[in-house]
């Protein structure tokens, strides 16, 4: 056991490293968290702030006690994303190498870089579910808790632990996101007017929201899990599996979030949550099938896709800036 977490921190270490120990890198690195940083003495902010979640602003309050500089806040939060995303995985996946591979190529280890508090809160969820494959609601409780103290969107988990609780119901889940998708625009109307009574109306319209429909290439990535889902959903020990049955219907969300993102402003970013899941989903479906050769195909498939599109988007398009990539050792960073 001992030699098994040993062997598990070496592979996070350079994860770590090269997260924490980042410069300039990432969208939002001087535009939110190297200001907050400063805004917190400056500002004389409390804990109950606009800018941040009380435990973000926790982990800054005792860099500062201490006299550290912003590295530590990078450090700090590369350590819980890190830290987290490993300790799920190698206790709940079936095949952890596996995982370790998609956290790269699902782009979780790239936008985290940018996409810092919520991937903080993705990260102590995603360890949660240990307590959904072994039901345990208080416990999943408290990680939530503990998540929304960097991301409060992670309260919405509060409800989606009961998605374990439902029965497999593929062709119901398939058939309410393609009807929903098919009357998109019968929707929107009423999209708007929701959204315009709850904290977020102010994201309708902004560059928050997408005024297109479909988001084409993670659209096509989950069509071919979902495809695999399918497949293999009766397989084995899924259908009784809590893990699986909350994955599957985390999936069916993520689609019909990824082909209706006009409907929702901060689609994408509530994507983030649920393509996280195919770390552990990926793994169970392919652990499903006996063949050999046939297992090999479906891991090569999935990573393939991920991997086109992650390069396409980081670093051909650049998107969130996390490329290419510098450290506090840089020139930049120096001078």
């Amino acid at each position: 056991m001992l030699v098994y977490i040993l062997l598990g921190i070496a592979a996070a270490m350079p994860l770590f490293l090269v997260s924490g120990l980042r410069y300039d890198v990432g969208t939002d690195y001087f535009y939110t968290y190297r200001p907050f940083f400063d805004w917190v003495p400056q500002e004389n902010l409390g804990p109950f702030n606009d800018a941040a979640e009380v435990g973000f602003w926790f982990i800054v309050k005792v860099i500062q006690l201490f006299g550290g500089g912003p590295t530590w806040m990078f450090v700090i939060s590369s350590a819980v994303v890190v830290g987290f995303f490993f300790a799920g995985i190698y206790g709940l996946s079936e095949i952890p190498w596996y995982s370790v591979l998609l956290f790269l190529l699902t782009e979780c280890y790239f936008i985290s870089m940018n996409g810092v508090r919520q991937f903080m809160g993705i990260a102590i969820l995603f360890f949660g579910y240990r307590f959904i494959r072994k039901p345990c609601f208080w416990k999943f409780a408290i990680c939530v808790v503990a998540a929304s103290l960097f991301h409060t969107s992670c309260l919405l988990f509060l409800a989606f632990y009961f998605l374990a609780k439902l029965p497999m119901w593929p062709v119901v889940g398939v058939g309410v996101v393609v009807l929903i998708t098919s009357l998109n625009s019968w929707l929107y109307p009423l999209a708007e007017f929701l959204i315009g009574l709850t904290p977020y109306q102010h994201y309708w319209g902004s560059g928050f929201h997408s005024s297109t429909q479909f988001y084409p290439a993670h659209v096509m990535v989950n069509v071919l899990v979902l495809a695999l889902m399918l497949l293999y959903y009766n397989k084995w020990d899924n259908a009784t599996n809590p893990l699986f049955r909350f994955l599957f219907y985390g999936e069916l969300i993520l689609l019909l979030l990824l082909m209706n993102q006009n409907l929702m402003p901060l689609a994408t970013r509530i994507c983030w949550f649920f393509e996280a899941g195919h770390l552990l989903l990926v793994p169970l479906i392919a652990k499903s099938e006996p063949r050999k050769k046939l297992r090999w195909f479906m891991l090569a498939a999935v990573a393939v896709a991920w991997g086109v599109v992650c390069y396409q988007e980081i670093f051909v398009l650049g998107y969130h800036e996390v490329t290419p990539y510098q450290s506090i050792f840089s020139a930049a960073a120096i001078a």
